[in-house]
């Protein structure tokens, strides 16, 4: 926690949509610090971030978690996002971590390739997966990506 708030900055919640967003916030203003003037010109940057409560030995609970994309479409242009809140359900801590990495690899893809096909991005989301592993209850995609964004 002590490092999660020297870089994000204090919260009251770890695994929440704030955090994530300062997560998105100061990865994206880095990544555009480091490797705008040398790239900026030929490369649309993305970043993905995640903030996660899973089960574990002492956490027996069903584990629950924001994950969040924020790319731009072209070099140089304004920035869209995809934030996604998910329940995760499967029993085994080794098995929710590997159906939350297929989850985030499905996230950054659908980002990329599917943007203009909302509908297909969504249903995408659960490629590999079943809906007995996880749950997908929020998703709020905004930007010039998207032109009428919305939550769903």
């Amino acid at each position: 926690m002590a490092v999660s708030d020297a870089l994000y900055g204090p919260t009251d919640h770890y695994v929440g949509r704030t955090r994530l967003e300062a997560m998105l916030d100061r990865e994206s203003a880095r990544l555009v610090e480091q490797l705008g003037a040398r790239r900026g010109g030929r490369t649309a940057f993305f970043v993905f971030a995640d903030t996660v409560a899973a089960r574990s030995y002492s956490r027996r609970e069903n584990g629950h978690g924001w994950l969040g994309v924020r790319f731009q479409t072209a070099p140089h242009g304004e920035s869209s996002e995809i934030v996604i809140h998910v329940h995760l359900l499967d029993q085994d801590p080794a098995r929710e971590q590997e159906a939350l990495g297929v989850l985030g690899v499905n996230l950054i893809f659908g980002a990329f390739y599917q943007h203009e096909t909302p509908p297909e991005l969504i249903v995408s989301l659960l490629d590999g997966l079943t809906r007995d592993r996880l749950e997908v209850d929020m998703i709020k995609v905004y930007g010039p990506a998207f032109p009428g964004s919305t939550t769903v």
